[in-house]
């Protein structure tokens, strides 16, 4: 099995593609914004922007 998570993941979208952190964390917002968490707790994960 190949080893997938998610700084894995990011690190090859950075080697492969050249995403910068700020395309990389846009991806990460919007995986939070589309999720089935309810309201509260994406406001709480999508805090993130603020800091």
């Amino acid at each position: 099995m190949r080893r997938t998570d998610p700084t894995n993941d990011f690190r090859v979208l950075h080697e492969a593609l050249g995403y910068d952190t700020e395309q990389l964390l846009a991806f990460t917002l919007a995986a939070v914004e589309g999720c089935w968490l309810d309201e509260t707790d994406k406001a709480e994960r999508m805090s993130v922007r603020a800091g």
